[in-house]
């Protein structure tokens, strides 16, 4: 049942490799059933309104048609071109896809995607314009993010994304190629194991400050070249003064509710940890 969870009754969708269109119905533990398919046929059925039945073994795979806004990205950055949107609206289409098999974020907040995810992603990019030629590492990407959409905004900037779950990786990998990223590459590895050095190491939703801090201190390139000293940028939320005080850096906060007016924001911030290469 894990493939349609994230389809509403209603919703029209299709078949992969079939252009025949078709109506989700309604599904329980043995069945999913469907308006409209001239291939299945219906026997006793507890859902007598149903025309067509088949049951999850022998249900084709299905991509659910989900249509997203990009435009409240395209607000907050009108510098973004018409190829840029299309790519973010890819990305979006590409993780619900992918959702499915993979619980790459809460298939509940699938339909706020645009906001809550790439949106607060891109907060990153508010905190500091990344100048061409910056090195980024993504550590724990899960699902790009916030990797994929810095990526999608930076074409100038080069970006490792890692993960060590090897399914979430070859999701990742997947959107990359799909979207012709060519400043991405996604690898299954623990931050302790990179060996290279970058200007910035990004994160969401990571562990506590002082431990994500041990596993990445050394990947710091020591000369900097943008408005804020290499270091950390992570998507943080709530009250982090018991991660700061077994600190020796001193983080700054950027409250992401100024860069975007959504409640959804509050008590969310980008945490700047500098970091001095030694």
């Amino acid at each position: 049942m894990e493939d349609f969870k994230a389809i509403r009754p209603g919703q029209a969708c299709s078949f992969r490799g079939n252009r025949k269109r078709l109506v989700y119905v309604a599904t329980d533990k043995r069945r999913v059933l469907f308006q409209e398919i001239p291939f299945y046929r219906v026997g006793k059925s507890a859902f007598p309104t149903v025309n067509f039945v088949c049951s999850h073994r022998s249900a084709p795979s299905l991509k659910p048609k989900m249509d997203f806004d990009l435009q409240i990205v395209a607000r907050h950055f009108p510098e973004l071109t018409d190829s840029q949107i299309k790519q973010f609206r890819q990305f979006a289409e590409l993780i619900a896809e992918w959702n499915q098999k993979l619980n790459l974020i809460s298939r509940a907040d699938i339909e706020n995607l645009p906001l809550r995810h790439i949106l607060h992603s891109l907060a990153i990019a508010k905190t500091l314009n990344f100048e061409p030629g910056t090195q980024i590492l993504d550590v724990g990407t899960g699902g790009g993010f916030p990797g994929v959409p810095l990526a999608i905004l930076c074409p100038d900037c080069q970006f490792l994304l890692i993960d060590s779950v090897g399914k979430k990786i070859k999701a990742v990998s997947n959107c990359i190629e799909s979207l012709k990223l060519e400043n991405a590459t996604a690898q299954q590895t623990r931050a302790e194991n990179v060996k290279s050095s970058f200007d910035y190491v990004i994160a969401r939703a990571v562990t506590q400050l002082p431990k994500f801090l041990s596993w990445i201190r050394n990947r710091i390139k020591a000369d900097g070249f943008n408005a804020l000293p290499n270091g950390v940028l992570c998507l943080k939320g709530g009250d982090l003064s018991h991660e700061f005080a077994d600190l020796s850096e001193k983080p700054e906060l950027y409250p992401i509710r100024s860069y975007f007016g959504y409640p959804e924001f509050e008590d969310k911030f980008v945490v700047h940890v500098p970091i001095e290469s030694k």
